[in-house]
């Protein structure tokens, strides 16, 4: 015979009441009729509490009366599976399983448009989180054509020097055939500039190289946004009409769509000498001279307002450990503690003025310990800078500096 195993009250009789508003929060609860042979019918309740509770019964929106007699396992399943765009969440207890879920929005047409789906789009946008804190780009003066797409004073992708203004990519009417030109060099009237973690990267990809231009993407206006080359190519925003990813390599390359001007950018003549010196193989190199070059080089990309330490740190530790690129990627996975000491010593002041978010803060530190690092000549760069970054900052939050 069987019994009804009803929902889980609050004293007052509510169902999961709350004391605060909460914004597009919905609740699902499930009534489960046990059986005889160990399965269950189940009544689905969606139960609105996005107004303030203020003791009455939440309303019921809608009420699903599936008819299932199917094991209690795969309950859970079945809801998943109804009920589309949902994020849910579930807890069992002695009255039953509750669901809780919030309502995504639904996919913009614009996204839409492109070919993606929530699932891709969704992974795109969150890959940003993995974009390097301060990013390169080398150009002369006619780079691009015209003396009006780079400048000392910022990077207009030549899609803007009409005068338009930037919304977001996914706005882009062929935003696939766009990307594929831009890097293919193909003369188009692009929304975006191209960028790279490393100096060398950056001058290695440039027809030209007189200047090197740094962003600091904490700064950056809101419309301007960067995405991975290799997770524009896993979104399929880089295939061809034959389904398949019309461009290869360019790995190690970002884009920024959008216009990027102000406080964010700031860019230096590129002294040949001066940087290259700091690829150099490092045998029969003390640390101590390729931490002093690096920090010199660094200063060199301070705005002059720009009274943070947060760009000598990040560049000091990015351009001390250049010379691991001539090393094998387990090398550069071990943190040299030679490097370290080096580092530490002679950007003390620095350390000890600057301000770490919280631990777990989405805000970003000098370098962002969870970039992207590559299949190619400056992974093991990157690399020991991850790594030394890691230890360094493992050491502020002890107050160990």
């Amino acid at each position: 015979m069987s019994h009804k195993r009803s929902r889980e009250e609050s004293p007052d009789g509510t169902i999961g009441r709350k004391k605060t508003k909460l914004n597009n929060i919905t609740r699902l609860v499930l009534d489960l009729h046990d059986t005889d042979d160990g399965s269950a019918q189940m009544t689905l309740h969606l139960l609105e509490t996005s107004a303030m509770m203020d003791g009455s019964k939440p309303k019921v929106s809608k009420v699903f009366k599936p008819k299932m007699r199917t094991p209690i396992g795969d309950v859970m399943e079945h809801v998943v599976t109804k009920v589309e765009s949902l994020h849910l969440t579930k807890s069992r207890s002695s009255a039953g399983i509750e669901v809780t879920y919030t309502e995504v929005p639904k996919l913009p047409e614009y996204v839409a448009t492109h070919g993606l789906t929530r699932q891709a789009w969704e992974k795109l946008e969150a890959s940003r989180k993995r974009v390097p804190r301060f990013l390169f780009r080398c150009f002369g003066r006619y780079s691009g054509g015209d003396t009006k797409l780079n400048t000392t004073s910022g990077i207009i992708p030549r899609g803007f020097l009409n005068g338009s203004k930037p919304t977001n990519m996914y706005m882009i009417k062929d935003l696939k055939r766009m990307i594929i030109d831009h890097l293919s060099f193909s003369t188009t009237e692009t929304q975006f500039s191209s960028w790279a973690a490393t100096t060398h990267y950056a001058e290695a990809h440039a027809s030209d190289a007189t200047y090197i231009a740094i962003i600091d993407r904490t700064l950056l206006a809101p419309h301007v946004k960067i995405y991975h080359f290799p997770e524009l190519r896993e979104a399929g925003l880089c295939d061809g009409p034959d389904g398949k990813p019309a461009i290869v390599g360019c790995n190690g390359e970002y884009l920024a769509y959008g216009p990027i001007e102000g406080s964010a950018f700031h860019c230096v003549s590129n002294d040949y000498d001066k940087f290259a010196r700091l690829y150099e193989p490092l045998l029969h190199v003390h640390p101590t001279s390729i931490v002093y070059r690096a920090r010199r080089i660094a200063e060199i990309f301070r705005l002059g307002n720009d009274d943070r330490p947060d760009i000598v740190i990040a560049l000091t530790v990015l351009f001390s450990c250049s010379h691991f690129r001539n090393f094998t990627m387990e090398r550069a996975k071990i943190l040299d503690k030679n490097l370290f000491v080096a580092v530490v010593s002679l950007i003390r002041s620095e350390l000890r003025r600057l301000k770490l978010p919280p631990a777990g803060s989405n805000d970003l530190t000098p370098i962002n310990p969870e970039m992207y690092i590559g299949p190619d000549i400056y992974a093991m760069h990157l690399e020991q800078t991850v790594v030394l970054w890691k230890c360094i900052e493992e050491r502020l939050r002890l107050g160990d500096i």
